[in-house]
C-alpha cells in the first residue's frame, strides 16, 4: 500500500477543482433524452467533492473515483456494460445543489447510458446511479459490472458482509473491507449494492487478500423504458464505523429523489420513468409532420379521436394527448401517448386531421400522409401527472391504467399450484425469463412459476372492462402496495432452491432440528443462518447468534410458513436452500412504486 500523508479534508467549492462553464456549450448535454440531468453548469473532469463527514471524492472522467482519502482506492466504481468499458466524454453537468455530477448519455449495446454521482452533504457516502434507456422497439438485456480497486491491495480484510459473516454469498447485498491494520492507514470501505426483495440480484466476488472485488447486475430494459442500478460507497476511519454504515444507512431515503425504476433496491425511487422514442413535441402550437418531412404548425381542430385496439375502441380527448406516432413501415400501428403516461397502440379511425394554420385557414390532412403529430406544450403541472391506478403493460407498448379485477392468480410452481390472492400481489412479470413468470407480493416476497390464467380482467379508468389475453401482457403493477420487507435484525429471509425469496416465519414459531445430541426446537432469535444441504434430504448446517454451529437434520418433511403479507404457504423441505436472519436495516418504503412520471420529449 502507498504511504500518503493524511490531511484534514476541506470542503472544496465547485469552481476551484475544475473549469465550470455554462450549460449547453459544445459537446452536447443529452438534455433532450435525460432533461433531469441537464443541471445549470458544466464542468470538465476530474472534479472533487467532499461529503458531510469530510471525506473527499475525486470523480474521474468516467465517473469513477481515483484515490478517495488516504489511499482508500486505487480506482473505484469503474463500469462495464456487456463486457465493454463505459466511455463518457470527460465532462459532467453539475446538478441543482452542487452535490451531484451527471455524465451525459452515451450509446452502448443499443442502449443509452447516463451516470450520476452524488456526494452526500449531510452524511458520509457517495451514491452511484447508472441509468439505461432503451430507444429501440425490442427489449434489451444489459449486464453492468462494477469494479472497485482497493488501496488495501493484497492486505485486504473482509470485515463483514450483510449476512454477518466474512464470506460473500448469493444473498449478500453489501460488505465492509479494511487493510490489515484495524485502525489507521487505509480507510475502511463499506459498499451496499442492493437489498432483499429487489427486482434484480447482484452477483459479487470478494475474498480476503483480493483488492479488486466486482459487482454484477443484469437488467432487462423494455422498449421506451428507463431502468437504473444504484450503489453506495462509504469511507470510514475504522472498521466499527464501516459496519455501522452497513447496518444503518437509510437507502430508501437516499434513493427517494430518483424518478427511475431502481432494479436492485426495493425501496426508494419513484418507479418507472416512461419515455417514448421518436415522440414529437410542439411548442406554442401543434405540429403535424408529414412522411415527406414537411411540417405544418397551427391548432388542431378536432376535439377527440378514436383509436381501435385489440382490446376495444377508445375515445380520447385531444387535450389529454401528448403526441402521436402514426403507423407505417416497421411500426405496429398508430401510437397515441397521453399526458398521463398511458399509451394506446392501434388504429386511429379518422381519415383526416383538421389543422387551423396561423393565418386562420383550416386544412384537412389525410392521416395516411402523416408521420408524427406533436401537441403544444401545456403547463408543468399538466405534464407532470402521476398515477395511483393499477397499470398493465402490453407487448406492443400499450400502457393502461385502471384496476386489476379478480380474486386470485393461479401460479404453477415446482411446489405445486399456488392460489395467490390478487390483493397480495404488488406486481406480475410475464416477460418469461426462461419461460418462468414472477409474482412479487406486498411484503417483497417473490414467487416464480407459470401463470395459469389465460386472461386477466382489467377495468380501465374510463370504466370499460377489458379482457386481456396473457399473451398480450408484459407486466401488471399495483402502485403503493409493496410494503417494506421485514429485514431488520432478527427477521428471517428464506431462500428456495429456485432462487425465490420469502419474508416468512414458521407458523409453529420454531424449527425442529435433529442432532447427535438430541432434538432441538430452534427459535428464530437464536439463529444467525441455516443452510439446507444437498443432496442429503433434510440435512442442515446451523449457525447460531452466539457463534456456535452444528449440523443435523430438519425434523419435518415440510414447513408451513406465514409470509409478511399474511399468506400461509407449505413448502417441502426438498425445496429449501437457505434461511438467513436479516442484518441490513432499510428506511422508507417503496410508496412510489408503480407511479408513472412521464418524460415527454
Amino acid at each position: 500500500m502507498r504511504a500518503i500523508l493524511c490531511l484534514v479534508p476541506i470542503l472544496i467549492l465547485l469552481p476551484l477543482t475544475a473549469s465550470a462553464q455554462p450549460f449547453g456549450v459544445a459537446g452536447g448535454s443529452g438534455s433532450d433524452l435525460f432533461p433531469e440531468l441537464q443541471g445549470t453548469m458544466q464542468t470538465s473532469l476530474p472534479f472533487t467533492l467532499t461529503d458531510g463527514l469530510g471525506y473527499t471524492w475525486d470523480i474521474q472522467y468516467d465517473g469513477s473515483i481515483g484515490d478517495g482519502v488516504n489511499d482508500a482506492f486505487d480506482g473505484a466504481m469503474t463500469l462495464q456494460v456487456n463486457g465493454s468499458m463505459a466511455s463518457f466524454n470527460g465532462y459532467g453537468n453539475i446538478l441543482e445543489g452542487g452535490r451531484e455530477i451527471a455524465l451525459p448519455p452515451t450509446s452502448v449495446s443499443g442502449l443509452m447510458l447516463a451516470r450520476r454521482v452524488l456526494v452526500a452533504s449531510d452524511d458520509g457516502y457517495a451514491r452511484f446511479v447508472e441509468i439505461l434507456y432503451n430507444p429501440g422497439s425490442a427489449a434489451l438485456s444489459a449486464t453492468l459490472t462494477h469494479t472497485i480497486a482497493l488501496g488495501s491491495d493484497d492486505g485486504t480484510v473482509v470485515v463483514t458482509t450483510t449476512d454477518g459473516d466474512t464470506m460473500v454469498s448469493a444473498e449478500d447485498r453489501g460488505w465492509v473491507t479494511d487493510d490489515a491494520t484495524p485502525t489507521g492507514d487505509d480507510p475502511s470501505v463499506a459498499v451496499i449494492f442492493g437489498d432483499p426483495g429487489a427486482q434484480t440480484t447482484g452477483q459479487a466476488t470478494l475474498m480476503g487478500g483480493s483488492d479488486t472485488p466486482t459487482i454484477r447486475h443484469t437488467v432487462e430494459v423494455a422498449p421506451g423504458d428507463t431502468v437504473a442500478v444504484a450503489l453506495f460507497v462509504a469511507m470510514r476511519t475504522n472498521r466499527d464505523e464501516g459496519v455501522q454504515v452497513l447496518e444503518s444507512l437509510d437507502t430508501g431515503a437516499a434513493l427517494a429523489d430518483l424518478p427511475y425504476a431502481i432494479a436492485n433496491f426495493s425501496g426508494g425511487g419513484r418507479g418507472p420513468m416512461f419515455r417514448v422514442s421518436g415522440l414529437l413535441r410542439g411548442g406554442e402550437r401543434d405540429i403535424v409532420e408529414l412522411r415527406d418531412s414537411n411540417r405544418l404548425e397551427g391548432t388542431l381542430g378536432d376535439k377527440k379521436w378514436t383509436v381501435e385496439t385489440p382490446y376495444g375502441a377508445h375515445e380520447i380527448k385531444l387535450k389529454d394527448i401528448a403526441g402521436v406516432i402514426a403507423g407505417g413501415p416497421g411500426r405496429v400501428g398508430d401510437t397515441v401517448v397521453l399526458l398521463s403516461g398511458e399509451v394506446f397502440v392501434g388504429n386511429l379511425t379518422a381519415e383526416n386531421v383538421s389543422l387551423r394554420l396561423p393565418g386562420g385557414k383550416e386544412v384537412a390532412i389525410p392521416l395516411e400522409t402523416i408521420d408524427r403529430i406533436g401537441m403544444h406544450q401545456r403547463s408543468e403541472a399538466e405534464e407532470s401527472y402521476q398515477s395511483t391506478a393499477d397499470r398493465a403493460v402490453l407487448r406492443h407498448g400499450d400502457r393502461l391504467e385502471g384496476k386489476i379485477l379478480g380474486d386470485a392468480f393461479q401460479l404453477a410452481t415446482a411446489m405445486g399450484t399456488i392460489s395467490v390472492p390478487r390483493a397480495k400481489v404488488a406486481s406480475l412479470d410475464l416477460r418469461a425469463d426462461n419461460g418462468v413468470h414472477r409474482i412479487v407480493l406486498a411484503d417483497g416476497s417473490i414467487l416464480s412459476g407459470i401463470l395459469l390464467d389465460e386472461t386477466v380482467t382489467f377495468r380501465h379508468r374510463s370504466g370499460a372492462e377489458l379482457t386481456l389475453d396473457q399473451r398480450q401482457l408484459v407486466s401488471m403493477e399495483v402502485p403503493g402496495l409493496l410494503l417494506e420487507p421485514a429485514v431488520d435484525p432478527g427477521s428471517p429471509v428464506l431462500v428456495l432452491s429456485n432462487g425465490d425469496r420469502w419474508f416468512a416465519r414458521p407458523t409453529a414459531g420454531s424449527l425442529p432440528v435433529e442432532t447427535s445430541f438430541g432434538e432441538l426446537a430452534l427459535k428464530l432469535d437464536e439463529i444467525a443462518a441455516i443452510r439446507f444441504d444437498e443432496p442429503i434430504a433434510g440435512a442442515v448446517s446451523v449457525k447460531l447468534r452466539d457463534g456456535g454451529s452444528f449440523v443435523g437434520k430438519l425434523g419435518a418433511d415440510a414447513l408451513t410458513l406465514r409470509l409478511g403479507c399474511g399468506m400461509e404457504l407449505t413448502v417441502d423441505a426438498a425445496f429449501l436452500s437457505e434461511l438467513r436472519i436479516g442484518t441490513v436495516r432499510r428506511g422508507g418504503s417503496r410508496s412510489g412504486f408503480g407511479t408513472l412520471p412521464i418524460q415527454i420529449r
